[in-house]
């Protein structure tokens, strides 16, 4: 059941949103290429897209620069090719005016989108994590990735059942020589960079593509698809939003495994996909 606002009260919500003092809100209208504060204490100046308001004026830490990109780029999609979501969100490290130093906020963005699913309005808020909240995201990482992979085997069911008209593939990737990668820019920027094939992977794919990073550096999505010409464009993707963090030199090998028997434990799919990226490996290494 759809409720029409009532007009007469927009302003008094507009009101309410401008005391919130520890939540920045940003209105863009994208046919007038324009941005709005909502936030009486965040001046816009003379910016006119999200990317060079937060880069240039020096909201966005240097390490989460990378991630504002994908998140961007995934918004510059919607825009110019439309999207079925209605939202976008990511955690980013930033300073707003109220908070002394960097620390963990939340970005969103939320969607008006015409008929054809291009994005027309987007508001914006960007919030800092409380230290429950950053205690909570750290409990839920952790026992949502390899740690409990009974977590992930269920959503990874749940999208094999739920679409029983679709084929179902399991892309598995790691990094190339990531040990190499540790020892040429040190174990904190392998780290990192792991942490941003994360957080982009939260960007790019979508509530039916599950994902989690099983070991080390070996990450998993699963995703329906109609035609296998699909995935590769998807690939393709994945890989252009995820090499070059930081001015890395570095390659993603995938391996991919279609469901043929959606019986067979999930475990058994994300074995063939890992076989499937060790033959690439081996090819891509020469030694086949």
């Amino acid at each position: 059941m759809s409720i029409e606002f009532p007009q007469k009260y927009e302003p008094r919500l507009t009101e309410i949103i401008k005391q919130d003092h520890e939540t920045i809100h940003i209105y863009n209208n994208i046919a007038d290429n324009k941005l709005f504060s909502l936030s009486e204490s965040f001046d816009i100046g003379n910016y006119t897209g999200i990317r060079s308001l937060l880069r240039e004026k020096g909201i966005v830490s240097s390490d989460s620069l990378n991630v504002l990109e994908v998140f961007c780029e995934r918004i510059n999609e919607g825009i110019i090719s439309g999207t079925s979501g209605n939202s976008l969100s990511t955690d980013i490290s930033a300073k707003l005016p109220d908070m002394n130093d960097f620390g963990l906020c939340h970005l969103h963005a939320f969607f008006l989108r015409d008929e054809k699913g291009k994005i027309t309005d987007i508001h914006y808020n960007i919030r800092p994590y409380t230290p429950k909240e950053t205690f909570d995201r750290d409990i839920l990482n952790n026992f949502s990735s390899d740690k409990n992979p009974k977590i992930f085997s269920k959503r990874c069911r749940h999208v094999i059942d739920s679409n029983p008209d679709k084929d179902i593939a399991f892309i598995q990737f790691d990094i190339e020589r990531f040990k190499l990668i540790n020892e040429t820019y040190g174990v904190d920027k392998g780290d990192e960079l792991l942490q941003f094939i994360n957080d982009s992977l939260a960007l790019v794919c979508s509530e039916e593509q599950p994902f989690c990073r099983l070991t080390a550096d070996v990450f998993m999505i699963v995703t329906p698809f109609n035609q296998k010409d699909e995935l590769i464009p998807f690939i393709r993707k994945l890989e252009s939003m995820l090499c070059g963090y930081n001015g890395m030199e570095y390659r993603l090998i995938f391996g991919v495994s279609i469901v043929d028997d959606r019986t067979l434990h999930t475990r058994r799919h994300g074995d063939n996909a890992s076989l499937a990226r060790q033959l690439m490996l081996t090819i891509s290494s020469g030694t086949f």
